[in-house]
């Protein structure tokens, strides 16, 4: 790969990112729909999750390309993201809707979004990655 390509795919990553960050709501999670604020009110774990997995890699590409600026506000996104996924993490005291039989199973999982309680386990995944 030529420095060029380097170049290019850095500014590819920060480009998203950017595009991520600024789209970011006000509880940390990010929109299920990018394109436009109007969708804004639909967001789950697993899209935040894999936006927090790139934020992850563009705070290396930015601290790589000595960008103090950028590698903040991503990092600062990535944990304004990162606490609003912890607390969908299913727990001893959020669970207490949940019948007892099936706590052990979800204990740890992450609450798929506000209206749906399903845990998906590539939640739990794109949380590790990030």
């Amino acid at each position: 790969m030529s420095e060029h390509d380097a170049h290019t795919g850095d500014e590819n990553v920060f480009e998203i990112s950017d595009l991520f960050c600024s789209r970011q709501l006000e509880n940390g999670a990010f929109p299920q729909y990018m394109q436009t604020r109007i969708h804004q009110n639909y967001f789950h774990v697993r899209g935040t999750a894999k936006i927090a997995e790139v934020l992850s890699s563009a705070i290396c590409v930015a601290k790589k390309n000595q960008d103090v600026t950028r590698e903040q506000t991503y990092r600062n996104a990535l944990e304004y993201a990162l606490q609003w996924i912890c607390s969908m993490q299913y727990t001893n005291e959020t669970m207490f809707f949940i019948r007892p039989t099936i706590r052990p199973i979800l204990h740890g999982g992450f609450c798929h979004d506000y209206r749906n309680p399903d845990a998906w386990v590539d939640a739990n995944a794109h949380m590790l990655l990030a």
